[in-house]
């Protein structure tokens, strides 16, 4: 496949429409690059005060995994052209590494970017960093299983 640069951002409707999430949910702004094997993906939604993950504390940077997860899901939807609203899994997280405690925290956009590391008939692994310009906020592996439930 030949690599898929995205010459104009991809907006907020244009990933909410690949997404099984609504509303507030749908937690990333902007798509600024993707290829074959890599997405960056840009969020605001961090400061929002009617972020669905916020707690009375603020938001946890674990709520990072859910904004990779969805810059994943956008990935795979890309790559793959498959039609929105497919579901997938979270099913297994690991190397999780989180820097600082709290997303809210930083009042720059977040940057989340994804990295393919391998696909198969059953589900799809990835690299993730959630980070702003200035530093790295969380970062990990995730399988999200696909094809769930589905009798071939």
């Amino acid at each position: 496949m030949d690599f898929v640069i995205v010459s104009s951002s991809l907006n907020k409707q244009d990933i909410c429409g690949r997404l099984p999430h609504a509303g507030a949910m749908c937690l990333l702004g902007s798509i600024v690059s993707f290829d074959e094997c890599n997405i960056r993906c840009v969020s605001n939604s961090h400061l929002n005060q009617d972020n669905p993950l916020r707690r009375t504390e603020g938001l946890s940077s674990i709520n990072g995994i859910e904004y990779a997860a969805q810059a994943m899901a956008i990935h795979n939807s890309l790559i793959q052209d498959l039609a929105a609203g497919q579901a997938g899994y979270l099913s297994n997280l690991r190397n999780i590494k989180i820097n600082q405690q709290w997303l809210d925290c930083h009042p720059t956009e977040l940057i989340i970017d994804a990295h393919l590391l391998g696909s198969s008939f059953s589900g799809i692994i990835y690299d993730f960093i959630l980070s702003t310009d200035q530093s790295e906020i969380i970062s990990g592996r995730a399988t999200i299983m696909t094809n769930v439930g589905k009798v071939y």
